[in-house]
Parts: structure tokens; sequence; C-alpha cells
């Protein structure tokens, strides 16, 4: 990625660092997912619920770039996994 490409995902206002949407467009693409979660329930009017998840995978180096996405969208949680214990 060339260094003016990778301004124009990041835009700085009011000295906060907010990703371009269509950064967030193309990372989703590549590393995340959208799911769409109907567990039967019976205390519901229909018997159902309805719950939505989007969530990305990457590797531990890239924590920072999911902070970054975690306040886009100003909610979620972060976990962090380690593979080695």
């Amino acid at each position: 990625m060339r260094n003016n490409e990778h301004n124009n995902n990041i835009i700085n206002s009011k000295n906060n660092v907010i990703l371009n949407p269509y950064f967030i467009t193309g990372l989703t693409d590549a590393e995340g997912c959208f799911s769409i979660l109907t567990p039967k329930n019976d205390k519901a009017k229909f018997k159902i619920s309805v719950s939505l998840k989007y969530k990305i995978s990457m590797l531990n180096n890239e924590a920072e770039l999911l902070k970054m996405v975690k306040l886009f969208f100003n909610c979620g949680v972060q976990i962090t996994y380690s593979l080695y214990i």
C-alpha cells in the first residue's frame, strides 16, 4: 500500500483518528463476517430471539487496528486469544 493510499483510509478529526468507511468495508470483506442468530426462546412473543453479530478476526499484532474499528462503531468487545500456552 502506498503512503498516500494509507492516509486516505484514516481521517484525523479533532485529534481523533477515524477510519474511512470504505476501509471498514474492505476490512470486513477480507477479515470479517456478519451473523444473524435466531435461537428458540419460549418467553419471546414469536418463540425466537434475534441477535446480530459482526466479527473481525485478526492476528494479535493488529490489536490497535481493531481498537480503531471498535471506536468507529462506538460499540463492541475486543477479545484477545493466545494460540500458545
